[in-house]
């Protein structure tokens, strides 16, 4: 869903299901924190066509920014906890990340900053029984590749991913896996074959396919299947 406000996709829990106030006679479009910056700054409501004014002793937006601080609880530049220390206390100092997916369903697994991405999707389809090439993980904002530009297994350290935070997790209906660039097809009267490479969002160029045109929409279905 896209925020009205900073037009970024984001997931739906970051959005409230109701606007500020009961009087708003529009649908809640703006997500939690752009929503409260600008009923902070300008005490009114976000929407562009609301002339609601929100009091400043407003119950709701406490709510909201309760929510928010719950969704997104993040370690400060100038805590003094690090990775070594940041679990003292906890379970006897066993590290863990909590998983949570959009429906609300969350799980915990252990963690360190050499934890691999991989590790962390492998640990969910174990648990969760979702498959790792349809897991899509989000940690402040930024997805968490499974590798690195280099190819290397991107670790959660690589993203500042900080013990005991919240990752969440999408599940994608179809999927490519992230090492999947290439797609080849054959002419089965020609037995001649072509090769279009795919892009990191899934299309096609036309790469040394261009006598396969009438092919593009065969083979898109079939990366969007996962073939």
């Amino acid at each position: 869903m896209k925020c009205l406000g900073c037009k970024t996709e984001k997931l739906s829990k970051e959005f409230p299901s109701v606007t500020i106030l009961d009087t708003c006679r529009h649908p809640p479009l703006h997500c939690f924190r752009c929503l409260i910056k600008v009923v902070e700054q300008q005490k009114k409501c976000p929407h562009p066509t609301c002339p609601e004014k929100v009091p400043g002793d407003c119950a709701r937006l406490k709510e909201f920014q309760a929510t928010v601080n719950r969704l997104f609880a993040e370690y400060t530049s100038t805590s003094t906890v690090d990775y070594t220390t940041a679990a003292a206390g906890a379970s006897g100092g066993l590290q863990k990340i909590s998983v949570v997916m959009m429906n609300g369903e969350s799980i915990s697994l252990s963690y360190n900053p050499s934890t691999t991405i991989y590790q962390i999707k492998l640990g969910i389809q174990q648990r969760l029984l979702h498959h790792v090439e349809k897991q899509r993980l989000i940690y402040n904002e930024v997805e968490l590749k499974t590798y690195t530009d280099s190819g290397q297994l991107a670790k959660m350290g690589d993203y500042g991913v900080q013990p005991h935070s919240t990752v969440h997790l999408i599940i994608m209906l179809y999927a490519i896996p992230e090492h999947f660039n290439h797609a080849i097809v054959m002419c089965s009267v020609s037995r001649k074959t072509g090769v279009w490479k795919i892009d990191s969002l899934g299309t096609l160029s036309q790469g040394n396919a261009k006598n396969y045109e009438p092919l593009k929409a065969t083979i898109r279905k079939l990366i969007q299947q996962g073939v």
